[in-house]
């Protein structure tokens, strides 16, 4: 006979509450183990990532105190930061100095022009940022206050002048400040200094070749001393010469005795060819003097000492400080 259980049954989900409570209550313990030790491996990453971060922080710091900059590259540095500054103010000036030199008239000149406050800061210095002196500088896209210093040889022409230049339209206002009277002397011109020049004195003409061959001939003629035989080479080589000479040049020379005279009975040379002999050697030495110094002397520096001196020839110039005040100028664009 079976046994039958009459009492109720227990419902499901109290047969599942312990087991379901346990089971989450492991769950939870290992969630929350889990999140400690992730959190304590956090903090320690963290904890050594400042650590790190302070030491590279430290290292870059020392470093930055050991390095000096050399002074090539500030020096470039700052000549980078120059043009570019400069790139950003320049002022196209071409047509303020057109419409200041275009009217000058003849017999004047621009002697200088620059900015009002470069001549206000510094007036003996040279200009700064290593530009020209007498250069204009200053800030573009505004009206510029110009120093101009002029010289003209009339006085009235400095009104015109200042009348023509009020009418450029890159120019507001002309003022003239200072008109100084001084008195120069002027070179003197070339046409004056020919004209008083001494005449020249005719200068003795350059020996030909002819002439050049026999001296050089007489040079080596031989002494009283020689031989016949020495006599007769020498005449020997004066023929073959003198018929190269010819061949070359076209020029015959003189026939010449070698050959010493007979000492026996008078000398065969006649008065008339002595006297014609002497008046040969006289015109040599005239073409040669025995002077050196005197040769080689410079006759252009001669004539020059020589020269009367020429009188001085004085003018008048009228020197002027005008101050110019130009209207807002363009600033050039960069390329």
């Amino acid at each position: 006979m079976n046994n039958i259980n009459l009492l109720p049954r227990k419902p499901r989900s109290e047969q599942l509450f312990w087991p379901v409570l346990s089971v989450t209550a492991v769950a939870l313990v290992i969630s929350f183990g889990s999140l400690a030790v992730l959190q304590y491996k956090l903090h320690s990453a963290s904890a050594s990532d400042a650590l790190y971060k302070q030491q590279l922080q430290a290292s870059i710091q020392a470093l930055t105190q050991q390095h000096a900059e050399e002074p090539r590259t500030a020096e470039y540095r700052r000549l980078v930061l120059e043009v570019k500054r400069l790139e950003d103010k320049r002022i196209d000036w071409m047509p303020i100095i057109a419409g200041i030199t275009s009217p000058l008239p003849e017999a004047s000149r621009l002697l200088s022009l620059q900015t009002a406050e470069a001549r206000d800061t510094d007036a003996a210095a040279a200009p700064p940022n290593g530009q020209t002196a007498g250069s204009p500088t200053g800030t573009g896209g505004a009206s510029q206050k110009l120093v101009a210093t002029l010289e003209f040889s009339d006085f009235r022409q400095i009104a015109d002048y200042v009348v023509r230049v009020k009418q450029d339209k890159h120019i507001q206002e002309v003022v003239i400040t200072t008109v100084q009277k001084n008195e120069i002397v002027l070179p003197a011109p070339v046409a004056m200094v020919t004209e008083t020049e001494t005449p020249k004195t005719p200068k003795a003409p350059d020996p030909t070749l002819k002439e050049k061959f026999i001296k050089d001939a007489q040079a080596q003629k031989p002494g009283q001393t020689a031989t016949k035989s020495e006599e007769l080479l020498s005449e020997l080589d004066w023929l073959i010469s003198g018929s190269m000479f010819e061949q070359e040049h076209g020029i015959t020379l003189p026939d010449r005795q070698f050959t010493s005279p007979e000492p026996i009975g008078d000398s065969p040379i006649t008065e008339d060819e002595w006297r014609k002999a002497q008046e040969q050697v006289n015109k040599f030495d005239a073409m040669f003097p025995a002077d050196s110094d005197h040769r080689s002397a410079d006759p252009v520096q001669e004539e020059k000492d020589q020269a009367p001196a020429v009188p001085e020839k004085k003018a008048i110039v009228y020197k002027v400080n005008l101050e110019i005040q130009t209207k807002p100028l363009p600033i050039t664009s960069t390329p």
